[in-house]
């Protein structure tokens, strides 16, 4: 599924118009030989709703290498939806996160 607005680590902290019933997607970097994973989104508001997630590696070739992770959402009605996801390593749940990312997305008619 090609997402119609594409989100990165830029746009942390921002506010974005997405028209209904268009995709959009959130892509940030990644390495998970870290043992830092970019945890499930937290979705506060019902106007979007998440969609498949993937790993992309950056290159080919270069053991330990990053990439990026990507989350598709879809606009589902009028409204604000802030999407919130934290950079962690899975076996330090209880402490701060390394790095978050924080978008908040406008559904217009």
């Amino acid at each position: 599924m090609a997402a119609a607005h594409r989100f990165t680590e830029h746009d942390n902290g921002t506010t974005a118009e997405v028209p209904v019933g268009a995709t959009f997607s959130i892509e940030l970097p990644e390495n998970p030989t870290t043992g830092h994973r970019w945890t499930e989104p937290v979705l506060d508001g019902g106007s979007a709703a998440a969609g498949p997630d993937e790993f992309a590696p950056g290159g080919k070739g270069s053991a330990g290498q990053g990439g990026a992770h990507r989350f598709t959402f879809r606009m589902t009605s009028a409204g604000t939806t802030t999407i919130r996801l934290a950079y962690r390593r899975g076996w330090e749940a209880g402490t701060n996160a390394a790095r978050q990312f924080m978008l908040t997305v406008v559904g217009r008619s």
